[in-house]
């Protein structure tokens, strides 16, 4: 009895072991073997840097691969900030793949009222959060659509998409 339960609980110790592993290492291996199909190399940083961005689609190693191609220096995930922070969202979001995304949680939030509306107000300036300059953007959360406003890294949301508490939400921003 006693052999048969230490073997159970072996058995559990390295599948939790395995389980760890896969959900830790496989995905930075899987982006590294897409970028190696477009001759690209990258470290350990830059994948997990680009997993957060999730630019981690083949369209943006197709991309990216034009600059393999003509031997240009580059950093992947600085390209990727500098369309976003220049306001060319719709090429970043060509280079991501995807619309670009602004995760607003954690970020210092304040109420403004204009007139009848209400508007929340997230200090992105000394986040790290790279966001577009200053002007109206289209952008959608929580399924709905609206102008949001960006001024010198203040970020200004319209209560009427949808906001359900302070610094718990992403902004997509709709390329135009």
């Amino acid at each position: 009895m006693e052999t048969e339960q230490i073997i159970i609980c072996l058995f559990f110790i390295v599948f939790f072991f395995i389980l760890f592993l896969f959900v830790r290492y496989i995905p930075i291996k899987i982006v590294k073997m897409r970028a190696k199909k477009y001759d690209m190399k990258l470290n350990t940083t830059d994948v997990k840097e680009l997993i957060k961005m999730r630019c981690v689609k083949n369209s943006f190693f197709k991309l990216i691969s034009v600059f393999v191609r003509e031997g240009l220096e580059y950093d992947v995930v600085q390209l990727a900030f500098h369309y976003v922070s220049g306001g060319n969202l719709a090429e970043a979001s060509e280079l991501l793949g995807r619309n670009v995304e602004i995760d607003l949680s954690g970020l210092p939030a304040n109420v403004s009222f204009r007139g009848d509306s209400a508007y929340f107000l997230y200090d992105a300036r000394n986040s790290g959060r790279v966001v577009p300059p200053s002007g109206n953007y289209r952008a959608r959360t929580q399924g709905v659509e609206a102008v949001v406003f960006v001024e010198n890294g203040i970020i200004t949301v319209p209560e009427s998409i949808g906001r359900k508490g302070f610094g718990d939400e992403k902004i997509e921003f709709l390329a135009a």
